[in-house]
């Protein structure tokens, strides 16, 4: 057994070993990815018919056999036949590897219970973002975020370690606390890793540590300019009465690792089982739960399956703290970028029958081109262009409608998901997503502003000009004029997946009776010319309704939705066609589809911020 002392310079030698070297080839074909999502997909349709109580409990092992080697055959059995397999800590508490990481995952959530989730919504909200990871990927983030009414804190890891981390800088204690739980579980990650044998058929099997992203472990190489894919995740559940909080989901991860923590509440799918298993109800606290990611499903072809798991919540307050061990940054497998495995795991909304039927004309055609004879002469296939610069606002892949509000959450403790007014063109409504008093601070500042007639852009040209069409009063408020408008600003640039330096400053107008803005789109052709290319999304906050306001509300005729005013309500929506990428210039599409309409004040005066992002800095 490994003392203490001993287990802190393993891992410092081990963050300072050899890099690791390029990844090997991919098994993933297009084919072999469609059928992997078919198969991720079944497996979640079966996990969610079954009923909520659960059956017996597969095997368990010893942390410490999994680090010794003595158990890697069973325990990688184990994976394969349930999806997921638990490794239990010594029974008695000791200095050894197999007990740290419950003393640290132990750790972390004293320090984030004293530290942050002890906060009123706002305080957290001002100590631990949120931010993006880094640009043109908004899918990952850092810092603070909220769904379902529970909080989720995002760490994830510079490369090399050495570097200056720019997460969280005031929360030093978690930042620094959260890399060592990281480091830990990476360490079991990369052993189970290591254990699990070639699938019949496919041989060799890739060096499957070499794909993961470990840089809270060793170093990448070459260094990767941002952040780790990877990410420890703080996993905040009060308690209420809802009976499953998190609904039944896989992890696009190779693993996910998940120190076992009190209350229960985790609970995973064993397909070999046909049925539930409530994890920490039937092992011991400070046990590791690794669960099977959908990249591990891909890469072995579906040898080991991706883990359906599930949050049930309780009478009292979780806090858990998963490591998705994920791709590596800017990675490839067999001239396959590994992001693009990632997303050939989406379900992009799609049915298990839809996917099923995609993949049976895919696999007709292949059968045809076996069938036939030596395949005609084609020219030589042109040089492989550069590949294109991920888009600035992506065509969003969702598993199922249900995901929408979830990946789109205001990030706000105080707000809950956002409506799904439409799809497409996106529109989500979201209610209290300031609380009532920071609401309250905005409006206090705008009455006591000075305000000039609206304008709009005129289609011809993309500076200002009056226009008739729009009869309120308008002012311009940076981004941090006061502390509420800081926390609008946060929230508003996580909403949009933008950042604020990509976003035009608030207009705030003011909308007397009989005043209004006749239907009218935000972007325009002609600002796909300027610098900062066109309003791609807009969000509107309303400072007030109700308490005397009648009429003005915001209509999209295309869409037959029509929003009413409310204190604290923001609606957010796209303004043109995505994708939308940068190919020398942004050629943002208008939609029209998203025409919308300010209706006339009938009674009382209406207030309103709007913020206005673009696909690239604004001047």
């Amino acid at each position: 057994m490994l003392s203490f002392p001993s287990l802190l310079l393993l891992l410092a030698l081990l963050r300072s070993s050899a890099p690791l070297s390029a990844p090997p080839a991919s098994l993933a074909t297009p084919a072999s990815l469609l059928r992997s999502a078919v198969s991720v997909s079944r497996l979640l349709d079966e996990a969610c018919a079954k009923p909520l109580h659960p059956g017996p409990p597969p095997p368990s092992f010893e942390l410490a056999d999994l680090l010794s080697g003595e158990a890697k055959d069973e325990i990688s059995e184990a994976l394969r036949e349930h999806t997921f397999v638990v490794l239990t800590p010594p029974a008695a508490p000791d200095d050894s590897f197999a007990s740290l990481p419950s003393s640290l995952a132990s750790s972390l959530r004293e320090k984030a219970l004293s530290c942050l989730f002890e906060l009123p919504p706002a305080e957290m909200l001002s100590l631990a973002g949120p931010q993006m990871a880094y640009p043109n990927f908004p899918q990952s983030t850092v810092g603070l975020s909220s769904g379902g009414g529970n909080d989720f804190l995002d760490f994830r890891f510079p490369n090399p370690p050495d570097r200056a981390s720019p997460v969280l800088p005031r929360l030093p204690p978690l930042q620094d606390a959260a890399q060592d739980l990281a480091c830990c579980l990476s360490l079991v990650g990369a052993k189970l890793l290591e254990s699990l044998p070639a699938p019949p058929g496919i041989a060799p099997l890739p060096d499957l540590c070499d794909l993961c992203d470990l840089s809270a472990l060793r170093p990448l190489d070459p260094p990767e300019p941002q952040l780790s894919n990877t990410v420890l995740r703080l996993a905040h559940y009060p308690p209420g009465p809802v009976e499953v909080t998190f609904g039944a989901h896989t992890d696009t991860a190779f693993l996910t690792l998940i120190p076992l923590t009190s209350p229960a509440g985790l609970e995973a799918y064993s397909p070999s089982l046909s049925s539930w298993t409530p994890l920490e109800a039937r092992h011991p606290p400070g046990s590791v739960a690794a669960l099977s990611g959908e990249l591990l499903h891909a890469v072995t072809c579906g040898e080991f399956r991706a883990c359906a798991h599930r949050v049930v919540k309780g009478q009292a307050r979780r806090v858990s703290s998963p490591l998705l061990l994920r791709h590596r940054p800017g990675g490839e497998a067999g001239g396959r970028p590994l992001q693009e495995v990632w997303e050939g795991m989406q379900f992009g909304g799609r049915s298990t029958g839809e996917m099923e039927r995609e993949l049976g004309e895919m696999e007709r055609e292949l059968g045809e081109m076996e069938k036939g004879a030596s395949p005609p002469r084609r020219p030589p296939a042109p040089p492989t262009p550069a590949p294109a610069p991920p888009p600035v606002l992506p065509d969003y892949n969702f598993r199922s409608p249900s995901a929408l509000p979830i990946f789109f959450s205001s990030l706000s403790p105080s707000s809950p998901p956002p409506t799904v007014l439409s799809r497409s063109p996106l529109l989500l409504q979201y209610d209290d997503l300031l609380p009532p008093a920071a609401t309250a601070e905005i409006l206090a500042h705008a009455k006591t502003l000075g305000a000039l007639s609206s304008t709009v852009l005129q289609p011809s040209s993309p500076t200002a000009s009056l226009d008739s069409v729009r009869s309120s009063t308008t002012a311009w408020l940076s981004h941090s004029e006061t502390p509420a408008l800081s926390l609008l600003s946060s929230l508003l640039s996580s909403i949009t997946s933008l950042p604020l330096s990509h976003c035009e400053r608030f207009q705030l107008a003011r909308y007397k009776p009989g005043q209004r803005y006749a239907p009218h789109v935000d972007h325009l052709d002609s600002m796909n010319g300027l610098a900062c290319g066109g309003r791609v999304r807009t969000a509107i906050f309303y400072l007030n309704g109700g308490g005397g306001l009648e009429g003005g509300r915001t209509a999209f005729p295309e869409l037959g939705v029509s929003v009413e005013p409310r204190a604290g309500r923001a609606i957010v929506f796209d303004n043109v066609r995505v994708p939308v990428a940068f190919e020398g210039r942004f050629e943002c599409e208008g939609d029209g589809r998203s025409v919308h309409a300010g209706e006339p004040v009938e009674g009382g005066e209406k207030f309103i911020v709007t913020l206005w992002a673009h696909p690239a800095p604004v001047s």
